[in-house]
């Protein structure tokens, strides 16, 4: 009998969590002249259905650039994502960046840009000076790692029932 318990309150944990909203969380390494340098990671729940199968972010849920944290201070943000295909990930990003350390960050991706080379770019300055530091030809990693939130919940989910039922048994 108590493991019919056991096992019914699994089944309603795991229920619970799938009928949850169905947010992913997309992620890609930002790559300067094809070498990773950073990461982004957006998720769909944040994002605006344009009526024409896209999302639209105007906010990320995490984006490093050499190892520093790009949410200090955000003058503009972009990102356009195709809706009947999240594994194409982001299509199209634009943003304009400052590091708590005084570096600004600015850069254009564009999945379908007539030449890549010229039109996909990253700047980097130092704002103490002015001075440039890195520029060059801003890309994405491909595939993207796609997530599902409520699969990753339940994939927790089933770990911590595995291992409370492991510790009731020992």
């Amino acid at each position: 009998m108590k493991f019919v318990k056991h096992y019914f309150a699994a089944l309603l944990l795991v229920l619970g969590t799938v009928s949850t909203a169905q947010a992913t969380l997309i992620t890609h390494d930002v790559l300067i002249d094809g070498t990773a340098y950073g990461e982004i990671t957006i998720d769909t729940i944040d994002g605006v259905d344009d009526g024409f199968g896209f999302l639209s972010f105007d906010t990320f849920t995490s984006f490093t650039m050499f190892g520093r944290d790009m949410g200090f201070s955000v003058f503009d943000f972009e990102a356009i994502v195709d809706s009947t295909n999240l594994f194409a990930g982001i299509e199209f990003l634009a943003f304009d960046t400052e590091s708590f350390d005084g570096y600004a960050f600015q850069g254009i991706f564009d999945a379908f840009a007539f030449d890549p080379a010229l039109d996909n770019f990253i700047d980097i300055f130092d704002t103490f000076s002015g001075n440039p530091v890195v520029f060059g030809e801003l890309s994405l990693s491909a595939p993207p790692a796609v997530v599902s939130e409520p699969g990753v919940a339940v994939l927790f989910m089933t770990a911590l029932a595995g291992l409370f039922i492991r510790r009731r048994r020992a």
